[in-house]
Parts: structure tokens; C-alpha cells; sequence
């Protein structure tokens, strides 16, 4: 259980999800997600970075970035507007910041797998939303970042 928290990771940790909640909302609601959610979500994401609220700091937030537009972008590229919206690829570059290289790399892979899970499951063959894949690994990801932050006790 997280112990307390300083007044800066708590509202980091607050926007975070707040931000990343209402991101999978509305791709839960009307299959988009808005340009300023995601601009808000990298933004401060990069101002949490800067005042160490994030995992690696800022090196680490310039590295995930790059990393999730280059692997997000391919994988637009790839598969096409049909299977992974602009929407997505703006969510992967959003989220990098406060989850740092390491993180990323986990939601990346942790939606990626939850998100095939439930294709195979719902056996659907539409396209389902990616945003509340992300929201279920990077929120309690980001809160056992929180620890090494020295935001709470074990």
C-alpha cells in the first residue's frame, strides 16, 4: 500500500489518471479520442518529468517519446487507419513521458496482450478501443512507480 504521498506526486498521480481516464472514456464512447486529452496528457507528462515525478526523469521521458512514436508510427503505418487509429499513436507518445522507457515498453505489451485477449474472447470482428487497454496497465504501473519515486512505503 502506498504510504503518503508529497503534494507534487499526489497531483501528478491525480492528473495522470484523471487524464488517462478520460481518455479511455472516450474511446470507449465514441471510438476517438480528443487532440486536447492527449495534448494535455503529454504536456504535463513533460512537466512532471522535469520536476522529477516520473520514472527516469526527463532523459527517460525523451527517450520513451521517441521510442513510442517511432514503434506507434510504424505500427499506424503497418496496419492502417482501419486497426489503429492517429488517436492511438497520439496516446502512445502521451502516456511515454510519465511512464519513462521501462514503462512504456510494459504498456505497450501489457495492452497489446489484454487487448488480444479480449478480441479472442468477444470473437468480434470490429475493431475494439486500444485507450482502456493502456488505462488498465499504465495506471496501477504508474502507481508502483510511484514507490521508487519515493512516494510511498512498501
Amino acid at each position: 500500500m502506498l504510504g503518503a504521498l508529497s503534494l507534487g506526486t499526489a497531483t501528478a498521480a491525480s492528473v495522470f489518471a484523471l487524464l488517462v481516464l478520460a481518455v479511455a472514456v472516450a474511446d470507449l464512447r465514441a471510438r476517438r479520442i480528443p487532440n486536447p486529452l492527449t495534448l494535455g496528457l503529454f504536456v504535463t507528462g513533460w512537466a512532471a518529468a522535469l520536476l522529477g515525478l516520473t520514472p527516469g526523469g526527463w532523459l527517460s521521458a525523451a527517450i520513451a517519446s521517441a521510442l513510442a512514436l517511432v514503434v506507434f508510427g510504424v505500427i499506424y503505418l503497418a496496419l492502417g487507419a482501419r486497426r489503429v487509429g492517429l488517436g492511438d499513436v497520439k496516446l502512445g507518445l502521451a502516456v511515454a513521458p510519465w511512464l519513462g522507457v521501462d514503462g512504456l515498453v510494459l504498456v505497450m505489451f501489457g495492452a497489446s496482450l489484454l487487448l488480444l485477449l479480449a478480441a479472442l474472447v468477444i470473437r468480434r470482428r470490429e475493431t475494439l478501443p486500444f485507450a482502456p487497454f493502456v488505462a488498465l496497465v499504465a495506471l496501477p504501473l504508474y502507481a508502483l512507480a510511484l514507490r521508487g519515486l519515493g512516494g510511498g512505503a512498501a
